[in-house]
């Protein structure tokens, strides 16, 4: 399996809130303007770092959208500068978009992931995806 060149964007994001499990419905909103984010499997959004208030999560001046995927997909998404996103009835403001390289983590943690009904089958899967890809975890 080759190897993809990947990168990092931030993107920085204002509005007012944001609900509780805004996960999915982020990821439609980006793929209603951008769909070419849907034909890569290595794209990745980081979770946003917002803090709570009865029941809705609120962005601040610092909130950034990271995303990792191909560098060749940078220029298609830099399209997303200055559009507005309606994320489950909230709406936010993409503004700009900085490309930054990839560091290495010690650690991965995937707090929302999609996989079929059979844990054991879809770690099996994980480790047979990362074996192929040369990729140490434990």
């Amino acid at each position: 399996m080759p190897r993809i060149a990947m990168t990092e964007i931030s993107i920085s994001i204002s509005g007012q809130t944001l609900p509780a499990s805004y996960h999915f419905a982020l990821w439609n909103a980006l793929l209603q303007l951008e769909p070419v984010l849907g034909d890569s499997a290595e794209v990745g959004i980081v979770p946003l770092r917002l803090s709570s208030n009865e029941g809705k999560l609120l962005l601040t001046k610092r909130t950034r959208l990271l995303m990792r995927l191909p560098e060749e997909m940078v220029d298609g998404v830099a399209a997303l500068t200055g559009k507005e996103l309606d994320i489950a009835g909230h709406r936010v403001q993409l503004g700009n978009l900085e490309v930054r390289g990839l560091q290495p983590y010690p650690t991965l943690h995937a707090p929302l992931v999609s996989g079929g009904e059979d844990e054991v089958a879809f770690m099996q899967g994980i480790r047979s995806s990362l074996d192929a890809m040369g990729v140490g975890a434990s």
